[in-house]
């Protein structure tokens, strides 16, 4: 577990660093999630869902504080490095001061959050087997 879990941890707290100032949204979608897609679907395989489960949640804390801390940290790349930084970031400035927004008007926000649970819905059911 120690091996995995730095397999999946230690690439989400440097990935960040190394691709945001390349500024190509793509290899920032793709490259921090191979190294958990590996030691995830290797859990899974060996029956230890509440390993993957772990290392998944490791994954993500550890990918959001580095994310967080290397996009203050530039900026301006990050607003090109990572897909609609910028867009989110003026929607929920404007959210905060103003109240108005996606997140503010369920009319807006609903339709997104259903196409984005639908995604993850036909996505679990397609590769559902393919780990086992």
């Amino acid at each position: 577990m120690i091996r995995a879990s730095a397999a999946a941890v230690i690439p989400a707290l440097l990935l960040p660093w190394l691709l945001i100032p390349l500024k190509n949204p793509l290899l920032f979608a793709i490259l921090p999630v191979a190294p958990l897609a590996l030691v995830y679907a290797r859990a899974v395989a060996r029956g230890r869902p509440r390993a993957a489960a772990t290392l998944a949640l490791a994954w993500a804390a550890a990918l959001t504080v580095s994310t967080v801390a290397a996009a203050a940290h530039s900026p301006e790349s990050a607003t090109r490095g990572i897909w609609r930084a910028g867009a989110y970031r003026e929607e929920m400035l404007q959210w905060i001061a103003t109240g108005a927004g996606s997140e503010g008007d369920i009319s807006r926000f609903l339709p997104r959050v259903l196409v984005e649970y639908g995604l993850v819905f036909l996505l679990s059911a397609i590769s559902g087997g393919v780990v086992r």
